[in-house]
């Protein structure tokens, strides 16, 4: 009898270190996998500027794309990501790229803006994206908390930026968001 109950217990052991083996395996690898892919990311849609870094929303390398709406998802897979020195420094060209790139007199940043362009749609300049802009905040709130030594630079950015959301970008009517500053009453796209 005590052999079969230590041959039970050699055999529960060792289906015990087995699935703790598959369990160290499959995180390593899913680790590895999300920096191979956030490496590709990398490589593949961040470009550098004298005016910082964006995400290239456009198939050509040169006079890239950049929409508010890329950047402040750019901004939340850097923070999100958990290699912090350089995602933290390329979290704060993202940001640089965003401050370089805002609406004249408001915190919202252009919706569009193409690098290497001779001219610039005005209606690009002066126009953001909600949404755009939503993220671009929800990413400095959340690299406030995760980079202490930049908390109050980050709070007060997203604070700025969500103001100005409130300001330019509810139609107050309906107590909805708008699309964009653009939506405004003259617009059919208020609603």
């Amino acid at each position: 009898m005590t052999k079969r109950i230590l041959s039970f217990v050699w055999f529960f052991i060792v289906i015990l270190l087995f699935v703790f083996s598959v369990q160290y395996v499959k995180n390593e690898s899913s680790e590895h996998n999300k920096q191979e892919i956030y490496s590709q990311w990398q490589h593949k849609y961040i470009f550098k500027t004298p005016q910082g870094r964006y995400v290239n929303t456009s198939s050509r390398s040169e006079n890239g794309v950049a929409l508010s709406e890329a950047q402040g998802y750019g901004m939340l897979i850097s923070v999100l990501n958990d290699q912090d020195k350089s995602s933290e420094n390329q979290f704060y060209d993202l940001y640089t790229y965003y401050k370089h790139h805002r609406v004249k007199g408001t915190y919202l940043m252009s919706w569009r803006y193409t690098n290497g362009a001779k001219q610039q749609k005005q209606a690009d300049l002066k126009n953001n994206a909600t949404d755009g802009d939503l993220y671009i905040a929800y990413a400095l709130i959340l690299a406030s908390e995760k980079w202490s030594q930049h908390r109050s630079v980050y709070e007060s950015a997203a604070k700025q930026i969500l103001d100005d959301i409130l300001k330019y970008n509810v139609n107050y009517n309906n107590n909805i968001l708008t699309v964009g500053n653009w939506a405004d009453g003259s617009s059919k796209y208020q609603n």
